[in-house]
């Protein structure tokens, strides 16, 4: 989570790709050993913790967007996971439930009418969030050759995702559902969420 009006980053969450890897060694091995029950067991585990984890992210995303009176723009992640993708790959190493993810921040978000702005995932990770040129990442840490600007990558690819939901939302004509330049407004609204109760 990244804010550019004040430089506030927060890394919220595990690593799920580690937990991931633990995981499905275990059950990679109770699967070896026949052990049908356990291995039903441990994806249930595996089931309730991503989900714990997703519910404590968005809760603590949509806390700061309200007590900071903050829209949140989140990335698009539907052309991501495309036939042509390049970073296909990648988005499915790390193996997390973005889909989850982003329903909880929707929904917590609609509760206290924040509004959430979906922006393009292309470049974030390579764009500088101080001027714009495209440089690649040196593993964790990113540096730009045009300004100097050091930062580590994920949280200069954080403040490239919220400038991008900035412009957009000062596009925006107004709070419906409008298509913009930079990114897709999308007024709070509870849908379906109680539709299932």
């Amino acid at each position: 989570m990244a804010d550019p009006a004040t430089g506030y980053v927060e890394h919220l969450g595990f690593n799920p790709a580690r937990t991931k890897e633990v995981w499905h060694n275990r059950k990679k091995n109770l699967q070896k050993a026949k052990r049908n029950r356990l291995l039903a067991k441990i994806r249930r585990k595996q089931g309730r913790r991503t989900k714990l984890e997703n519910h404590i992210v968005s809760k603590r995303i949509v806390e700061y967007a309200v007590s900071h009176c903050r829209a949140i723009a989140i990335e698009s992640l539907k052309r991501v996971i495309s036939k042509g993708s390049k970073i296909k790959r990648y988005s499915q190493k790390s193996q997390w439930s973005f889909a989850q993810l982003e329903t909880f921040i929707r929904y917590k978000a609609a509760l206290h009418g924040v509004p959430i702005i979906s922006v393009p995932a292309e470049y974030s990770s390579q764009e500088c969030s101080r001027c714009g040129s495209i440089q690649k990442p040196d593993g964790k840490s990113y540096r730009c050759g045009v300004c100097g600007h050091i930062d580590h990558r994920d949280a200069n690819a954080g403040f490239v995702i919220a400038i991008r939901g900035n412009i957009a939302l000062s596009d925006g004509k107004s709070q419906d559902s409008v298509s913009l330049r930079r990114g897709h407004l999308t007024a709070p609204s509870l849908g379906n969420v109680y539709a299932k109760a």
